[in-house]
């Protein structure tokens, strides 16, 4: 982050439940995130990451408080990944949202070549992630935001997408 950077991504005292007569899930988060930052939210099952992912993404709106969004090109990468897996086989995952070429590259980025013309419900959990992954990647994002990305991979692609995210970073993805 350079000195006198702006928030691409921010919340401001934010409140959020999901029907009016239930608790809050969310009570005055505030947050801000950098181009160029990786920032991480922790905490245990049901703190509610993920309802503030879905606020950030724009996906939920919060009673109270305001979300601040300086980027049209944001993108996520839900906690499961078939919620992104609509079409007959990886290849047109892929095609549907960038051209060969550019989907060959994420492809092998990704190590999805030997799964191409396997129909996404058919890999197993950390086939499928690779497989949300690529196509959020595709995107080519300014914010990308990833809800339990590691969940089902390998060791060694854990390694791959740190570098990944390294890259993303130093180009200015937050």
């Amino acid at each position: 982050m350079t000195p006198n950077a702006k928030p691409c991504l921010e919340l401001e005292e934010v409140w959020f439940r999901y029907e009016k007569d239930t608790p809050d899930i969310l009570k005055s988060v505030s947050m801000k995130a950098y181009p160029g930052e990786l920032f991480c939210l922790l905490g245990g099952n049901g703190t509610g990451k993920s309802t503030t992912l879905s606020i950030l993404s724009g996906i939920q709106k919060p009673y109270r408080g305001k979300r601040i969004c300086t980027s049209a090109r944001i993108s996520a990468l839900p906690q499961n990944p078939q919620m992104l897996l609509v079409h007959k086989n990886v290849r047109e995952e892929l095609l549907s949202i960038a051209p060969g070429e550019q989907a060959a590259q994420m492809a092998a980025l990704c190590r999805l070549e030997a799964l191409l013309d396997r129909h996404p419900y058919d890999l197993s959990g950390g086939e499928q992630q690779r497989t949300a992954l690529a196509k959020v990647l595709l995107q080519d994002p300014d914010i990308l935001l990833l809800d339990e990305p590691t969940k089902g991979l390998d060791n060694d692609f854990k390694e791959l997408f740190a570098s990944i995210l390294r890259e993303l970073t130093g180009r200015g993805v937050c």
